[in-house]
C-alpha cells in the first residue's frame, strides 16, 4: 500500500526530498500546539519520512526531524517543493575545488541563505571555483571568483531544476 500526501499540486511520497519555498516552523510532533523544534529558511532540503493528516508532513533534515505543513492554511500555498531525482544526480556532479562557470546571472551573498546580504551579481561567464558545498542545500556553494576576487555564496540550480553553473569550457586555439 502506497503512502502519500497531497499538499497543493504538489503530492510527496515517502523518502522523497523536498526544499522550502518559504521559511517554516518544524514542530516535534504533528499537533500544532507541540513544542517548536526550529525554524528553518527558504531553500532548506528535507527528507519526508513520513506522511500526516491534511497538509503536514514529518521532516528531517542531517540535524533537524520534527512536522511542518506543506501548504499555508488560508490561501493552500506551497511551503515545500519536491526535488526532482534528476536535479538531485546532478548536483552530485559538482565538486569542492573544481573550476565552474556561470551560465545565468547569479547573486554572490554573504551567507548561504538566500535572504543574506547581495555581495555582487555574476554576469554570465564568470569563471568560479567551489569552495563549500552548502550543508543544508547541495544547490548552494560557497564560491571564489579569481578574476574579481570576492567569495560569496550562489545558487548552482533554480530550486525548478534550471541549471546556474556549468563545467568551463575554454578552447585554447594554437597556431
Amino acid at each position: 500500500m502506497a503512502f502519500w500526501g497531497m499538499c497543493s499540486d504538489l503530492v510527496l511520497d515517502l523518502g522523497d526530498i523536498c526544499e522550502t519555498v518559504s521559511a517554516v516552523i518544524v514542530r516535534e510532533e504533528a499537533s500544532f500546539d507541540s513544542c517548536v523544534v526550529a525554524e528553518l529558511d527558504e531553500g532548506v532540503r528535507l527528507e519526508v519520512p513520513w506522511i500526516g493528516q491534511g497538509r503536514r508532513i514529518k521532516v528531517k533534515t542531517h540535524s533537524i526531524k520534527g512536522w511542518i505543513s506543506c501548504k499555508t492554511r488560508r490561501r493552500g500555498e506551497p511551503l515545500v517543493t519536491k526535488v526532482q531525482p534528476q536535479l538531485d544526480s546532478f548536483l552530485d556532479d559538482f565538486n569542492v575545488g573544481g573550476d565552474y562557470e556561470v551560465m545565468s546571472n547569479a547573486m554572490l551573498r554573504a551567507a548561504e541563505a538566500v535572504h543574506s546580504v547581495v555581495i555582487s551579481a555574476l554576469p554570465v561567464g564568470t569563471q568560479i571555483k567551489i569552495v563549500e558545498i552548502g550543508t543544508d542545500n547541495k544547490r548552494h556553494a560557497k564560491v571564489a571568483t579569481p578574476e574579481l576576487g570576492q567569495e560569496g555564496w550562489i545558487s548552482l540550480a533554480s530550486n525548478t531544476g534550471d541549471v546556474l553553473v556549468g563545467t568551463t569550457m575554454r578552447l585554447t586555439i594554437c597556431c
